[in-house]
């Protein structure tokens, strides 16, 4: 089964043209990409989120949005890289060594495809 990562390069690689492939781009450019994949739904569980995990997820993405850095600092590696991408913060990843295609990878493929619906979510929260 493929990686979100491995999808994502695909996707980027098939569209670009030879001097703007996946490993040249920037870390805001690989997150505005994933993004994009997954408002299309190209990330999408095939069936419905597990409702213990997606709470636990979109609780610790609350925990960071409402409270920064410090609240997102105690948290899991795992649950940091996650969070800092459904939060679009380049800067936390690299600050744990991660680029986006390892943070992607390590998200794991379930939270990955939680990820769009928790970004619309905490939009929902503070409209």
């Amino acid at each position: 089964m493929p990686t979100p990562r491995n999808v994502a390069k695909h996707f980027w690689n098939n569209q670009a043209n030879a001097h703007n492939q996946w490993d040249v781009l920037g870390e805001d450019e690989k997150i505005a990409w994933v993004v994009k994949l997954a408002n299309q739904g190209v990330f999408s569980a095939s069936s419905a989120p597990d409702p213990t995990e997606y709470k636990h997820f979109f609780g610790k993405a609350k925990d960071a949005l409402r409270g920064g850095r410090d609240a997102w600092a105690v948290q899991s590696t795992g649950e940091k890289v996650a969070v800092a991408l459904v939060l679009n913060k380049p800067e936390w990843l690299q600050e744990m060594g991660y680029s986006l295609a390892e943070a992607i990878d390590r998200a794991g493929s379930q939270w990955v495809a939680m990820m769009t619906r928790i970004e619309r979510d905490l939009r929902d929260l503070s409209a």
